[in-house]
């Protein structure tokens, strides 16, 4: 096989919910959904990444990140800025060492909101190769840059959903589920869609 190097043990890493720059609610979903969908791509690389669930929590914090960090029990973090407006996103992100607070990468990325996936996958790129300095297998490469869709706005509404799915109340709950039946009939290929509707029928029915 092909020469490669990872972290062993393996580095321990946190990606936070974006903060939401401007204190736009329609955007907050987006904040703590690209957080997720990193975390979603990273897991199957040779990192410890902190789970979607263990973070989320932290959203909306004033914590600083490396205290975050500290409470998490990891090496670096990922923490960053989301804005959106006039058909552009506006994301910051940085990779901070959580034992001496240094700025190890940070990239601002002004795209288009149509080109939400291509922001994601060099994002995705950007942390792992500038950032954590990982060189990939083929197939880890891969992992990183598969996508559960490829219709944007069936991934926008699987994002939406899962925003209110969080949230407490049965009015939020069933708006949820209708989220999730937008995004299967939008792609009725989307497994992670299927199954986030499955949920809520699932949860109901307890």
């Amino acid at each position: 096989g092909t020469a490669t190097w990872a972290f062993w043990p393996p580095h321990k890493l946190a990606v936070l919910p974006f903060v939401n720059a401007a204190k736009d609610d329609a955007v907050e979903y987006l904040c703590v959904g690209l957080a997720e969908s990193l975390i979603a791509r990273m897991k199957h690389l040779p990192l410890a990444v902190t789970s979607a669930s263990a973070v989320k929590n932290f959203a909306g914090s004033t914590l600083d990140p490396r205290a975050i960090g500290r409470r998490l029990g990891v090496q670096s973090v990922v923490t960053g800025t989301l804005a959106a407006g006039g058909g552009r996103l506006l994301v910051t992100a940085a990779l901070i060492d959580v034992a001496t607070g240094a700025e190890i990468w940070t990239q601002r990325y002004d795209r288009d909101t149509a080109s939400f996936f291509k922001l994601w996958d060099d994002l995705a790129q950007a942390i792992v190769d500038d950032g954590l300095h990982l060189r990939l297998r083929k197939d880890e490469r891969r992992a990183l840059l598969t996508r559960p869709t490829d219709n944007i706005e069936a991934y926008d509404l699987l994002l939406q959903a899962r925003r209110f799915q969080m949230l407490t109340t049965e009015d939020d709950f069933l708006e949820a589920r209708r989220l999730y039946q937008r995004a299967v009939d939008t792609d009725p290929k989307f497994a992670e869609a299927w199954l986030g509707l499955g949920g809520t029928y699932w949860t109901s029915a307890l």
